[in-house]
């Protein structure tokens, strides 16, 4: 036999023992920590048993939390219900197209952006080398490119005030409640 595997085969056993030794170890943990759970488990429910003033805060405190959460669900369920329709295409508009909606300049109801922007570009017939965008806070302007390839930079060539800022419409009111509303 070569020195060589003499020396391999005592590491291997040196390596066998090692681990034997720390499943030893290992199972006597485990052990340990069956026999300590019963006990914690007992006194967990002891602490629960006893009570206190803490015990009837929260109870009263999870009781408001849960009142307070069937009330928010109730109110997004009514919301969601009352579908409202679109004065431009006459289709509903949906839940989710609710947040990107516009009022419509006539009656302040809800309208699709899409039908909105198609309505406003339809009266602008925007040029060569213009395009009708959203520009915030309820208003509309004719942008101008030089390059129209390069969107980054241009011109406003008209602004067009579609909603009134000052005006707070009743549907945006409820619909920004119910989502302030939401944790």
């Amino acid at each position: 036999m070569n020195q060589n595997d003499a020396s391999y085969s005592n590491g291997r056993r040196r390596n066998q023992r090692r681990n034997e030794r720390k499943g030893e170890r290992r199972n006597e943990r485990r052990k340990e920590e069956r026999s300590r759970k019963p006990k914690d488990v007992k006194e967990s429910k002891e602490r629960r048993s006893k009570g206190g003033k803490g015990s009837f805060l929260q109870k009263e405190l999870l009781r408001a939390l849960q009142r307070e959460t069937a009330e928010n669900e109730n109110a997004i369920r009514a919301f969601r219900a009352d579908v409202k329709t679109c004065e431009i295409c006459g289709k509903p508009i949906s839940p989710d197209e609710i947040c990107s909606a516009v009022s419509n300049k006539a009656t302040g109801n809800p309208a699709h952006f899409d039908c909105v922007l198609r309505q406003v570009s339809s009266k602008e017939n925007p040029g060569p080398n213009e395009k009708v965008a959203y520009i915030g806070q309820g208003r509309f302007a004719v942008l101008h490119f030089e390059n129209p390839h390069d969107l980054r930079h241009f011109t406003i060539r008209r602004l067009i005030e579609w909603e009134d800022r000052d005006n707070r419409l009743e549907w945006r009111n409820e619909m920004a409640g119910l989502f302030s509303q939401i944790k």
